[in-house]
């Protein structure tokens, strides 16, 4: 999968769910869910630009649950008449991480 395939992927899933985003959007939502890929695979070299080939269908889950959680940031769950609100962790689950393994280096 290239990273073209994949936007391309995104913005299925999403226009399936009703939702239409404009080639600015998409870019958007997609380079922020690159930018939390590289910063779980190369905590300590900001150098590195590109995520790796294989964990592509990792930004495309990132993508797609940042699309779903906008509005309504970190609730779990929600109640009307009672108003009774729960939250999660600040922000993306631990499992779109999984099978990501961090690269690191010996100070130099």
């Amino acid at each position: 999968m290239t990273r073209d395939e994949m936007k391309a992927a995104v913005a299925r899933e999403l226009s399936a769910q009703g939702d239409t985003l404009g080639a600015a959007e998409l870019e958007t939502l997609v380079s922020a869910a690159e930018q939390h890929v590289l910063n779980r695979l190369y905590p300590y070299d900001d150098s590195q630009t590109e995520v790796p080939l294989r964990y592509l269908r990792n930004v495309q889950d990132i993508a797609v649950y940042l699309w779903g959680r906008r509005g309504g940031e970190g609730e779990l769950s929600h109640e009307e008449e009672g108003i009774k609100r729960t939250y999660a962790d600040a922000y993306i689950p631990y499992t779109f991480f999984r099978g990501i393994v961090p690269f690191c280096g010996v100070p130099q």
